[in-house]
C-alpha cells in the first residue's frame, strides 16, 4: 500500500491477507504535516516517516535494477549482470544468491527451466560453479564481459 499513498492512480479494490492481520491506515496528511503532539516515546511520527521513505527508496532501487535486467539483450547477460552485482556487493568470488531460482526467474521474467539452463551453460563454459544457491565465480573476466552484453 505504501506505493499508492501519493499515487494519482486509484487504490486497489481488494486486498486479501493470507493470515491474521492488523491494518493501520495513514492518510497522506499524516506524512505531509509535522506532528504537533508531544509523543512520550520519542518522535514516533519522524520514525514512521523515515521508515516509509526507506521502504519507498528500497522499492525504487529494486525496480531500477529490474528495469536494467529486463533491458538486457538475453538471459545469459541478465544472469551475468546479477552475479556481478552479487560479487560487488559481497566482495567475494563465492557467495549465496539471496533469491531462490523461482524468485529469480520471476524477477527476470523467464521460466525457471530457462534460468536453470542459463546457469548450467555458464557452469559448462567454466565461468561459474554452483550448488543450489551457492555460487563461485571461476572466470571473473569472462563473467564481466558477458554482463556488458
Amino acid at each position: 500500500g505504501e506505493i499508492l499513498t501519493f499515487s494519482s492512480s486509484g487504490s486497489p479494490r481488494r486486498i486479501v491477507a493470507t493470515g491474521g492481520a492488523r491494518v493501520l491506515f495513514l492518510s497522506r496528511d499524516f506524512f505531509l504535516r509535522r506532528c504537533k503532539c508531544d509523543c512520550p516515546s520519542g518522535d514516533i511520527h519522524a520514525e514512521i516517516l523515515r521508515n516509509m521513505l526507506r521502504v519507498l527508496s528500497d522499492h525504487s532501487v529494486m525496480l531500477g535494477k529490474q528495469i536494467r535486467y529486463l533491458s538486457a539483450p538475453d538471459l545469459k547477460t541478465k544472469i551475468a549482470m546479477y552475479l556481478c552485482e552479487l560479487h560487488e556487493t559481497t566482495r567475494s568470488l563465492t557467495f549465496t544468491m539471496p533469491l531462490n531460482r523461482d524468485r529469480l526467474a520471476e524477477f527476470f521474467a523467464v521460466a525457471r527451466p530457462s534460468l536453470s539452463r542459463g546457469l548450467v551453460n555458464l557452469k559448462n563454459a567454466g565461468i561459474i560453479e554452483f550448488r543450489r544457491s551457492s555460487v563461485e565465480i571461476l572466470d571473473r573476466a569472462a563473467l564481466y564481459t558477458l554482463a556488458r552484453g
